[in-house]
């Protein structure tokens, strides 16, 4: 009896013991769960952690990307405007040089064609980036006449030096104009009107240009009769001063190249 009390109480301390080893294994296996849910939470809260900082990432990449789009824009436009400036440095440079020939070249004209003016008998201006040469039929030619006096000879030899030296190969437009007075009787039959008398003027004054050496191709001849008045007409003086030949070269226009003999 007492034997069995013994084996009993053995089989009872084995079933104890295991129990204890078990509830203690139990005990480990759940702890070590509570452990790998907490890892796993952890593992959740980086990748949750890693996607907010890739999205940043992709933000500050997208407005790095803008910036240097901005700053190549700024670029462009600095050198846009330093583009413009130098343009408009340039056109200056070349306006103030244009200018001062312009005004070389009045100069010249004055000394050249003035001399041999007497006092209101025509005058050298520049206007609309033109020189003209401005003279009274008084000088030029006798009342109801086309035909030039020696007076006139001279001044328009000295306006073809001009136009041979320092204004060569530039267009010249002669221009004929008289007064609103109309044409006598006893000239109507070689000049039926003030369009006829303008035109022939300006011709006589052209053919004395190409004796002194003027390329035919650079002049031209128009009568304009009395439609363009400086001075007004109701008196002697301003109809004497409408009266007149006006010489007018374009010294922006290029110049003309020397005229060639054509071969048959």
């Amino acid at each position: 009896m007492e034997k069995m009390w013994v084996a009993l109480g053995g089989a009872l301390l084995l079933a104890l013991v295991g129990l204890s080893l078990g509830a203690l294994i139990l005990q480990g296996s759940l702890h070590k769960q509570g452990e790998l849910s907490e890892v796993r939470e952890e593992l959740r809260l980086l990748r949750e952690k890693e996607s907010r900082l890739e999205g940043q990432i992709q933000r500050l990449k997208a407005d790095m990307a803008e910036n240097a789009g901005r700053l190549k824009s700024k670029e462009e436009q600095l050198a846009d405007a330093e583009r413009v400036r130098a343009e408009l440095e340039e056109q200056t440079r070349l306006r103030l040089e244009a200018e001062k020939r312009d005004q070389d070249l009045l100069k010249v004209a004055q000394q050249r064609v003035q001399t041999l003016l007497s006092e209101g008998q025509g005058s050298v201006f520049l206007k609309n980036d033109a020189l003209t040469v401005r003279l009274t039929n008084n000088i030029l030619f006798s009342s109801g006449r086309a035909t030039l006096g020696s007076e006139g000879a001279e001044v328009l030899k000295a306006v073809a030096q001009l136009l041979n030296a320092e204004l060569k190969g530039l267009g010249v437009r002669v221009e004929g104009h008289t007064d609103n007075e109309p044409i006598g009787q006893g000239l109507k039959a070689r000049f039926p009107s003030n369009w006829d008398l303008s035109a022939a003027r300006a011709s006589a004054a052209i053919v004395a240009l190409l004796e002194n050496g003027v390329e035919p191709a650079r002049l031209q001849a128009v009568g304009r009769a009395d439609t363009l008045p400086v001075e007004d007409n109701r008196t002697e003086e301003g109809r004497a001063a409408n009266r007149r030949i006006d010489f007018i070269i374009d010294l922006k226009s290029p110049a003309l190249p020397p005229a060639t003999t054509e071969q048959p």
